[in-house]
């Protein structure tokens, strides 16, 4: 099938040259760069979510340890060292899980690209 190396139109077998621009047409198609797939904002919400709930939980995790060494001034540091101790396994267990998510998801950014 000819194209035209310029314009990169397809035409039917027997046109010698491109009716828009004249240049004479090839018997081979152009060679074309792979194209990455796109990106949609729907694949972005995962790793979105994930990225938020790191900095959260982290945060949190960070202002009750914080509260359990007094680093934190009354009267909030009373307040936060005052939430069950289960809290802070929560906040842990949040930031891990969310660390897995975004380093998963990062792998298979990694595997899947070309």
């Amino acid at each position: 099938m000819p194209y035209c190396p310029r314009c990169r139109c397809e035409y039917a077998p027997g046109v010698m040259r491109c009716p828009d621009c004249g240049v004479l047409l090839r018997d081979l198609p152009p060679k074309r760069p792979p194209r990455r797939p796109p990106i949609f904002i729907e694949d972005l919400y995962v790793p979105g979510a994930a990225l938020l709930t790191l900095l959260v939980s982290a945060g949190l995790l960070y202002l009750r340890l914080a509260a359990e060494w007094g680093q934190v001034p009354e009267p909030f540091g009373s307040m936060v060292r005052a939430q069950p101790p289960c809290f802070t396994a929560f906040y842990a267990i949040a930031t891990a899980a969310a660390a897995a998510i975004l380093a998963l998801g990062f792998l298979n950014w990694l595997i899947r690209r070309d």
